[in-house]
């Protein structure tokens, strides 16, 4: 009796697994987005040479400025004043290339 029973749980879930598997629609974020056309055609990209390296000191990095130096408040000034004079559309541009899709947009309003 246990077996058959068992037979059946098996059966039911193994029906319903390949009816909802075979669902062959691709569902993506990206459906609705037009693509990006380019604004110029590098005619050299075929030539581009491949460099690797071999230690992470081959590529040496500055470091930043003291939070505190005037090079630093002056630059993070002029980030602040332009963020502050964008407007809706410049905002939801940027938004659109952070979360990818203007469904994961969080609402600014």
């Amino acid at each position: 009796m246990k077996s058959s029973q068992l037979y059946i749980a098996l059966s039911v879930i193994a029906i319903l697994s390949v009816v909802t598997g075979c669902n062959k629609d691709v569902n993506t974020l990206s459906e609705g987005l037009i693509p990006l056309q380019p604004a110029n055609i590098d005619a050299n990209a075929g030539t581009w040479k491949l460099i690797l390296l071999t230690t992470p000191g081959q590529i040496v990095v500055a470091a930043p400025a003291a939070v505190t130096s005037t090079a630093y408040v002056a630059e993070l000034a002029a980030i602040k004043d332009a963020q502050s004079k964008l407007n809706d559309n410049q905002k939801k541009t940027i938004l659109l290339g952070r979360w990818g899709h203007p469904a994961l947009e969080p609402d600014l309003t």
